[in-house]
């Protein structure tokens, strides 16, 4: 099968080649890969939610200039332009992070830009992750848990020393006679 003709079959039946369906746990997995970091993440203690955050990247819309595509009956214009939306294979809450996990196996040509202006949009609390085998969901547990030491570290290091005031702002404790002590 020549590339061209690949591509375009990929793209006609919106499926990815040679992608094997699982169910575990009442899931329906789109791959196989997808089955194995769902095991593998809750082997290691989390609890990933498939599919289930869906984010808006560009909200739907009517073109600024005039735009014309060819139907199903021939030319016509362009009316509203449908939104574009991301939704992350997994899902997985750390403390106060949010792990959006990515499986991918073969990547279509609306992966690239959806995962930049996911990264773009992100916020500082999310980490995203994109595995092509179960060698990266090894790392990327690894990766994930210790991130979570690191946090868990900070948050005990810093107890003590400072304490916010009633405006959330650090200062220093004071020992009772005023002058500053070290906590």
């Amino acid at each position: 099968m020549s590339p061209t003709l690949f591509y375009h079959h990929i793209m006609e039946n919106r499926k990815v080649r040679n992608a094997r369906a699982a169910k575990c746990d009442g899931i329906d997995f789109k791959s196989q890969l997808e089955l194995r970091t769902y095991q593998k993440l809750r082997q290691a203690g989390f609890d990933p939610r498939y599919e289930e955050l869906r984010l808006t990247l560009q909200e739907r819309m009517e073109p600024r200039c005039k735009a014309y595509d060819k139907g199903k009956s021939g030319m016509k214009e362009i009316g509203m332009l449908r939104e574009l939306t991301y939704t992350p294979d997994f899902v997985v809450d750390v403390g106060d992070r949010k792990v959006l996990v990515e499986c991918k196996g073969y990547k279509l040509e609306t992966y690239a830009i959806k995962k930049k202006l996911t990264l773009a949009q992100g916020k500082d609390n999310w980490m995203f992750f994109e595995v092509h085998n179960l060698k990266d969901v090894d790392w990327m547990i690894d990766k994930i848990k210790s991130t979570e030491d690191d946090n868990a570290k900070e948050k005990t290091e810093g107890e003590g020393r400072h304490r916010p005031d009633h405006q959330g702002r650090r200062q220093v404790v004071r020992s009772r006679k005023g002058a500053a002590r070290k906590p």
